[in-house]
């Protein structure tokens, strides 16, 4: 009989030793994976940070080279004024007979 309970015993204990050890590796392989998960979510808000000053410096060009070409565009018009105002000055020349 006392080998029974020695038995019984062991068993119980080992049972529940099982139990802890299988609990302590599942909250283990939890952490990791939330280590993970946290790791990959960081990297993922870096890149879309990264994207988005991108985008930003890339609007801030595109309204650079806005500017730039509406000013281009005023200066073609006052050019083109200009030499239409020195086609009509040299047409008066020819025709006066110089």
């Amino acid at each position: 009989m006392t080998t029974e309970i020695v038995v019984l015993v062991v068993g119980l204990c080992s049972s529940i030793s099982g139990i802890l050890f299988a609990a302590l590796g599942h909250r283990r392989n939890e952490r990791k994976d939330t280590k993970k998960s946290g790791e990959t979510e960081g990297s993922l808000v870096s890149d879309v940070t990264h994207i988005k000053q991108s985008i930003d410096r890339i609007e801030c060009d595109v309204r650079s080279l806005d500017e730039r070409q509406h000013y281009f565009t005023e200066r073609i018009a006052k050019v083109e004024e200009g030499l239409s105002n020195i086609e009509k000055r040299i047409d008066e020349i020819n025709k006066k007979g110089w």
